[in-house]
């Protein structure tokens, strides 16, 4: 069963969905690894699958500004 995923292409900053090519190579660092890529359907560039930026919470709580001040390295402390 051939499954659609996500590409993205550089060329034509364009997110698009179509069946990927399995392309097996040998990293230095990791070894034997496998991705997938797919042709632009307007440019017909090479691209890779499209991963999704992940979010990152950023709490009130985290910010250094508004924190105070308590370590030893603090100007404030006399």
């Amino acid at each position: 069963m051939k499954m659609k995923s996500q590409f993205f292409c550089k060329n034509c900053k364009k997110i698009f969905e179509a069946e990927g090519i399995k392309k097996e190579y040998t990293d230095p660092v990791f070894g034997p690894c496998s991705s997938f890529h797919a042709f632009c359907p307007d440019c017909n560039a090479e691209c890779s699958e499209y991963i999704k930026p992940k979010r990152i919470k950023i709490s009130s709580s985290s910010n250094i500004l508004s924190s105070g001040c308590s370590g030893p390295c603090c100007s404030c402390q006399s």
